[in-house]
């Protein structure tokens, strides 16, 4: 399992490599319109209440 940060950076070498990455990401996973979709899978887990 992976978790990761829900923010990123500001600025900086950081940022720029975040930036890098999802426009790389893009350019391989965007269609022709422009669309790229995220696909994911929730885990959900049900238990009885206890008393």
């Amino acid at each position: 399992m992976r978790c990761t940060p829900s923010y990123i950076p500001n600025e900086g070498a950081k940022y720029e490599e975040v930036v890098k990455n999802l426009q790389m990401l893009y350019r391989k996973r965007a269609d022709s319109k422009g669309w790229v979709y995220l696909v994911y899978r929730t885990d959900l887990y049900l238990a009885e209440p206890s008393q």
